[in-house]
């Protein structure tokens, strides 16, 4: 389920946090946002392990962004899925090589970052918002530091591996 910024500080939720609770389907599943799921008795039960988590993200790996989302981009470096024909769902996982991701400056607005990405199909997409609670409160911290872009992209591409969660926003009602 998608929890409120306030359920995950009271939880005092991590990435990897496994938790237990009543999970149940709203009565209408609007698609692609399969993962929607009302809650109850939400509790923290442990930090999985470094295996178990990437585990876990290898178990939604694509190779590119149109794969994941059902190949239903428009194309033209679009960024925008059709709203009458959603894909079979909302977040894919990347695995990527470091120099295929660039943290970037938002030229529309001082002090945000935004990403570009090159997926594995040597497909563009450039000025992704950028949604991690943990990452975005990394760079809040970091605002002052006008390094900060270049140490952040300097410390991605030293990674030996690298997976990014892709998700989909919901459309505008």
């Amino acid at each position: 389920p998608y929890l409120a910024k306030s359920k995950i500080e009271k939880l005092n939720l991590i990435p990897g946090a496994i938790l237990e609770g009543n999970l149940t389907p709203p009565q209408k599943l609007d698609l692609p946002h399969v993962e929607d799921m009302k809650y109850s008795n939400l509790h923290y039960v442990r930090k999985c392990s470094s295996e178990e988590f990437e585990k876990a993200l290898k178990n939604t790996v694509f190779n590119s962004i149109e794969e994941g989302f059902d190949n239903k981009l428009p194309g033209n470096g679009q960024k925008v899925i059709p709203h009458n024909d959603p894909p079979s769902k909302s977040i894919i996982t990347l695995f990527l090589k470091p120099g295929q991701i660039e943290i970037v400056s938002n030229q529309y607005k001082a002090g945000e970052i935004r990403l570009h990405l090159k997926d594995n199909d040597e497909k563009d997409y450039q000025y992704l918002s950028i949604t991690d609670f943990g990452f975005h409160g990394l760079t809040i911290s970091m605002q002052n530091d006008y390094s900060y872009i270049q140490r952040l992209n300097d410390f991605i591409r030293n990674q030996q591996r690298l997976y990014l969660r892709v998700g989909l926003g919901r459309r505008y009602k």
